[in-house]
């Protein structure tokens, strides 16, 4: 039979125990959360604690009882996972069917309280008593952010770090990771040298080129470019020379193009492919081409509006629907685990179901 805390019971920091009124035993700071309870002063509210449907819990969903990173001495109280010291204080849930089941008499559902996270399930009634029906494993997650969303036994959301789920940019020259500590994505640059997956090049700066040095271009004729791309000796030499269809020196027409500011007479002899009045254009986001850091045709980057469907990105950011798969924007579904589209909670709303439970409905 389970032993609950006594409401007087003091914290000594020294031994990290909670010493339980009379005849009751210590308990340990770290058994503290999750055990059985039946009134709010039985927890320890001034490390954060409350009695929550029976059990000694942090009030808010993915909180725990933990210390700060690098704190010392250690205080515990709860935090969000995300700043929590050490692996056994990250979010992970707690074992099921270490905290008791609602016995609140019901005659329907509603009569009954839900999870701590709506996401985690519903509350249900049998034979007239409360429970909850919990899924392990939120069913609709963002995809590609590292983390998994999982729940415990009161429906309590946790988030987990998933190296399988990192983001994939769809760029050969970068590196789909996750930062652990942080829990965040991360796509370092591939060392400079040979592509993994084609013919060309890395420059190192997360960018493919067609070649780093003038042996790569394999031709006497044609040496290797700043930008990376082969193109013939005489754009490399420092000179400008308009009979070889230069509009400046060492840019314009065979060689690389010109950035903005210098002279040109087409579209394809500048670096952001506008030509305005015989001078290359700074990249704008109207200017109907993709150029400057957009990821699409006028959109994505730090400074246009997000990219429809189908357009070119390299972050969720990057999109109107918020999903960026292999480098483009999908469009929005009922099952990304985003809220979009028509939607007005995560896939759910408009023309996205939502499920068995009425109080999802729109």
């Amino acid at each position: 039979m389970s032993r609950k805390l006594g409401a007087g019971g003091v914290l000594v920091v020294s031994a990290a125990l909670w010493i339980a009124c009379a005849g009751e035993a210590s308990v340990g700071v770290d058994d503290l959360e999750g055990r059985p309870c039946d009134a709010r002063d039985e927890c320890a509210t001034h490390l954060g604690l409350d009695c929550i449907r029976g059990a000694c819990l942090c009030p808010t969903p993915g909180d725990r009882l933990c210390c700060l990173q690098d704190e010392e001495p250690c205080g515990r109280e709860c935090r969000p996972a995300s700043e929590c010291a050490d692996p056994q204080d990250t979010g992970a849930k707690p074992d099921a069917g270490t905290t008791p089941a609602d016995t609140t008499e019901c005659d329907i559902p509603k009569d009954c309280s839900g999870p701590a996270d709506p996401r985690c399930g519903v509350a249900t009634c049998t034979d007239g008593v409360c429970g909850l029906e919990i899924m392990p494993e939120i069913e609709h997650q963002p995809r590609g952010d590292c983390i998994v969303l999982t729940c415990g036994p009161l429906g309590e959301l946790y988030k987990e770090v998933s190296l399988a789920d990192a983001f994939n940019d769809g760029n050969e020259c970068t590196i789909d990771s996750c930062d652990t500590p942080s829990k965040t994505t991360r796509t370092p640059p591939v060392e400079r040298g040979p592509s993994p997956s084609s013919s060309g090049y890395c420059d190192g700066q997360g960018h493919w080129v067609a070649c780093l040095l003038p042996e790569d271009c394999r031709n006497p004729a044609l040496t290797c470019s700043k930008s990376g791309a082969c193109v013939p000796t005489w754009c490399e030499n420092g000179i400008f020379e308009s009979l070889f269809g230069e509009t400046a020196q060492d840019c314009g027409g065979e060689c690389d193009p010109c950035p903005s500011g210098l002279p040109c007479t087409t579209d394809a002899d500048c670096k952001e492919h506008v030509c305005s009045d015989g001078m290359c254009a700074r990249a704008m986001c109207r200017d109907r081409v993709q150029n400057g850091s957009e990821t699409g045709v006028d959109c994505g980057g730090p400074s246009c509006d997000r990219c429809t469907a189908g357009q070119g990105c390299a972050a969720h950011n990057d999109c109107t629907s918020g999903v960026c798969s292999l480098g483009t924007c999908a469009a929005a579904s009922c099952d990304d685990g985003v809220m979009n589209g028509g939607e007005n909670s995560v896939d759910c709303g408009g023309s996205c179901p939502c499920g068995t439970d009425p109080e999802r409905d729109p």
